[in-house]
């Protein structure tokens, strides 16, 4: 992978140095002076590229096959790092299921607790009401 801005900051400081950097210069610059300048520079290799068109489109596809290399190694990083995160974000989230289960069964014994004592609350009501039934029988006796 090759960062163009990168590029050209190293190519501000340094210059065109190499027939690569004069590719990239001329893949990737956007002002018609620097095209020129490559020209002159170059002129006697451009002039055989226009010779033989083959050899630039070579060059080319060499250039592309290695940034599409670039690219797969890319996207595989960053798939891996996407995956590291779901796989965080999966144990965060079992471990919080496992908590909410703890909070479930705990609620469900609450429950299961509560429902007894109304069934005592029920039957002492019940026991109660019968007594007070037997006592009032008793009293109008």
């Amino acid at each position: 992978y090759i960062s163009l801005d990168t590029f050209r900051e190293k190519l501000h400081n340094k210059g065109i140095q190499s027939m690569q950097d004069a590719w990239f210069t001329f893949f990737s610059s956007v002002q018609a002076e620097d095209i020129v300048a490559l020209i002159n520079q170059f002129y006697s290799d451009i002039a055989a590229y226009r010779q033989k068109p083959g050899e630039v489109i070579r060059m080319y596809s060499e250039m592309i096959a290695f940034l599409d290399k670039n690219t797969v190694k890319y996207m595989v990083e960053d798939m891996t790092n996407q995956l590291a995160v779901l796989k965080k974000d999966k144990e965060q989230v079992e471990m919080e299921k496992k908590q909410l289960e703890t909070q479930n069964a705990n609620l469900e014994k609450q429950n299961r607790d509560w429902e007894n004592k109304i069934k005592e609350l029920v039957a002492e009501n019940e026991r109660l009401k019968r007594s007070l039934a037997a006592k009032s029988s008793d009293d109008l006796k």
